[in-house]
């Protein structure tokens, strides 16, 4: 059997490196797409999936795809891959217009390059999920920051609150009950000091809020000064 030119495998590689490349940009794209309808769809139409009894199992789906693209890396490896293809495609052309210039030598290293690129599978241990929420929902923690960042206003001034990430959030507790709070969207809250009564010194007043995504809690606490 005559023994193939480095070239001639690089080239066999190539079409390897572009077998795997479609692979797992096909992977993603199905993935990606039965995530994010099967969240969409829990979200939207989670009564009527529910009385058909398809409320578990799509949500299944949807946290399951989305799980699988984190773990295995998918969106990273796909990019990858396509980049390794396209690194050994130039390699083979730069060969072909100048192969006194770029020889098998270049070919070579071009291609220890592509295999480093593609590297391996990586897996990391999946997150615990909490029921009828997908990975990327659990990752949420709401913070809540302040602007301005000290968290002063005046008697009877206005504030507003920003919430980080944005999000659907409830208001839970106001210590002491002093002023109002009013939640404008998903990421302002504003609130309302207090008018100053007679001799009233200034007073710290704690806002609690619940995130209504994964129940975590952020404060933030205002300074009330003349």
């Amino acid at each position: 059997m005559t023994q193939k030119s480095a070239k001639q495998q690089i080239q066999a590689a190539l079409g390897t490196f572009n077998v795997i490349a479609n692979f797992l940009q096909f992977s993603l794209i199905v993935l990606g797409t039965a995530s994010v309808l099967g969240t969409l769809g829990v979200a939207t139409f989670s009564k009527e999936l529910e009385e058909k009894g398809f409320l578990k199992p799509v949500a299944y789906i949807a946290a399951a795809s989305s799980a699988l693209i984190m773990q295995f890396s998918l969106q990273r490896k796909s990019s990858d891959a396509r980049t390794a293809w396209r690194l050994l495609h130039i390699a083979l052309l730069k060969n072909a217009q100048s192969p006194d210039e770029f020889g098998e030598e270049q070919l070579i290293e071009s291609y220890s390059e592509a295999e480093i690129l593609l590297g391996h599978i990586i897996f990391a241990p999946p997150t615990p999920l909490v029921i009828g929420t997908t990975s990327s929902q659990t990752s949420q923690t709401p913070q809540l920051r302040l602007e301005p960042k000290n968290g002063q206003v005046k008697f009877g001034g206005k504030i507003d609150l920003k919430i980080v990430p944005s999000q659907v959030v409830e208001v839970t507790k106001i210590e002491p009950s002093e002023g109002k709070v009013d939640i404008k969207s998903d990421s302002i809250i504003e609130y309302a000091a207090p008018q100053q009564a007679a001799n009233q010194s200034d007073i710290e007043v704690t806002i609690t809020v619940k995130s209504k995504t994964n129940q975590k809690e952020a404060v933030a606490t205002l300074k009330i000064v003349k």
